[in-house]
């Protein structure tokens, strides 16, 4: 379900952007509730035509309530660069202990959502090492491996967790496991996943 086969008024431009300091392509916009209402009218459901529902093999992360505040870490940032020499967007995450969330930076400042301008938060945060290469298009693209294992930096509760990511074939759910191969329990709310190249260093 695209814009290219589906066109307005489901999807629509939001021509306000454009001309800015952003790409086309990040300019077209649609909501769930009026895709919702595409598949409602093609028929698509939960259920295939095998009568097999998509979620029957789902796989869902585990999640854990919030630590009371004594039990929670002092690792106050976490910070990396995504490529060297493009240093506007290098990332921040700032934690504060008191409501146990982080607050993201971006280039040295505050990201802020444009509609709100409120600053982006996250609850969790996954730092996901993969084998990056380019589409032979003058580096315009890249790809990365998201299927096999790979090194996993995870940050919640105040704490940096060193560990991995597995993920078998395109349609399994990745799994993040700490350093002792037990499958990460994340602390309830959102979840803010980052790829980076390997070999990238994260500060804390």
């Amino acid at each position: 379900m695209n814009q290219f086969s589906i066109g307005f008024p489901t999807f629509w431009r939001d021509y306000e952007r454009i001309g800015h300091a952003v790409a086309t392509e990040h300019t077209m916009y649609s909501t769930a509730g009026k895709l919702w209402q595409v598949a409602k009218d093609r028929d698509l459901t939960n259920v295939d035509k095998k009568g097999k529902e998509w979620d029957e093999d789902f796989r869902q992360w585990k999640f854990k309530d919030d630590p009371g505040e004594s039990d929670r870490g002092d690792v106050g940032s976490i910070s990396f660069p995504f490529w060297k020499g493009y240093g506007e967007y290098n990332v921040s995450w700032k934690y504060d202990k008191t409501s146990n969330i982080y607050q993201r930076e971006s280039g040295g400042q505050s990201h802020t959502d444009l509609n709100n301008k409120e600053q982006l938060k996250a609850k969790n945060g996954v730092v996901v090492f993969m084998q990056e290469r380019s589409l032979n298009d003058a580096e315009k693209h890249l790809l990365y491996g998201t299927k096999g294992t790979g090194q996993a930096t995870v940050f919640m509760d105040g704490k940096k967790i060193t560990g991995t990511w597995e993920k078998k074939d395109r349609e399994e759910r990745m799994i993040i496991k700490d350093s002792k191969g037990k499958e990460i329990e994340f602390t309830r709310g959102n979840i803010w996943i980052e790829v980076l190249p390997q070999g990238t260093g994260v500060s804390s």
